[in-house]
């Protein structure tokens, strides 16, 4: 849908004003009504382009997807060594935490069929693009080549996971030295291609 310069910017008030309310109040305790309020729409304004409060709040999410897997997938595809493309990957993901104007999922939120078949689908474009990844991680030598795909994403689940729940901490690290300790966490597979 085209939209006008004055429809585009009301449409983008919307977005902007309810995540910010989405971030500061949680899903269960925002309304449509508190969403138009704070974006200056009317309700009809709004119910035009989202029509209830988990369309809004999921098409939000699917953007700030999108602005996180483009950076990952271009420095996939970049000529960058497996080392650098590690270290701009898992910043790039620990950054939505380190963002206090940016919206992430809720541990209590029930996603739509809509956003769960939305979640399968790019977890497999992911996967593949985790394969190239880890071809070029093996070729260098960086990591172990008896190790499946699989393993490989497991672990570097389980670092992300450990990252995520102290990213406060991280947040007082200077980039170099976080750089640093990326290489020190992803030891267990970066530079670990013979067995012992």
């Amino acid at each position: 849908m085209e939209l006008s310069n004055r429809s585009l910017k009301k449409y983008n008030s919307i977005l902007k004003n309810a995540e910010k309310e989405f971030i500061k109040y949680g899903f269960n305790k925002v309304t449509m009504d508190s969403i138009a309020n704070t974006a200056n729409v009317s309700k009809v304004t709004l119910y035009k382009y989202f029509s209830d409060k988990q369309v809004l709040y999921e098409h939000i999410l699917k953007e700030n997807y999108f602005k996180e897997f483009n950076i990952i997938e271009e420095t996939i595809h970049s000529d960058m060594r497996f080392n650098e493309k590690i270290d701009k990957i898992i910043k790039t993901r620990l950054a939505k935490y380190y963002s206090s104007d940016r919206l992430i999922v809720e541990k209590n939120y029930d996603q739509s069929d809509e956003m769960r078949t939305f979640i399968s689908e790019r977890t497999i474009i992911m996967e593949s693009l985790n394969t190239k990844l880890y071809a070029q991680g093996k070729e260098e030598g960086m990591i172990r080549i008896d190790l499946t795909n699989e393993t490989i994403t497991k672990y570097f689940e389980i670092i992300r996971s450990g990252l995520i729940a102290n990213f406060s901490t991280l947040q007082d690290i200077q980039n170099e030295d976080l750089s640093i300790l990326f290489e020190v966490l992803y030891a267990g597979v970066l530079g670990c291609n013979k067995k012992k």
